[in-house]
């Protein structure tokens, strides 16, 4: 569970991790929990991230 260390963390590990920079990405959501954090500085530690349950 990689993924929830780095959600509750804030941190977009693995390096790998895609990034969305164009404000106008479309992203495919996988069927369970897609989490996303906001990568600037200090916004996803205030509170700017999401997850989204899918079935």
């Amino acid at each position: 569970m990689w993924w929830l260390v780095g959600y509750v963390g804030c941190s977009t590990t693995p390096r790998n991790a895609k990034v969305y920079t164009s404000g106008k990405d479309q992203i495919r959501l996988v069927k369970g929990l897609n989490s996303f954090i906001c990568s600037l500085p200090s916004h996803c530690g205030a509170g700017m991230k999401i997850q989204i349950s899918a079935s």
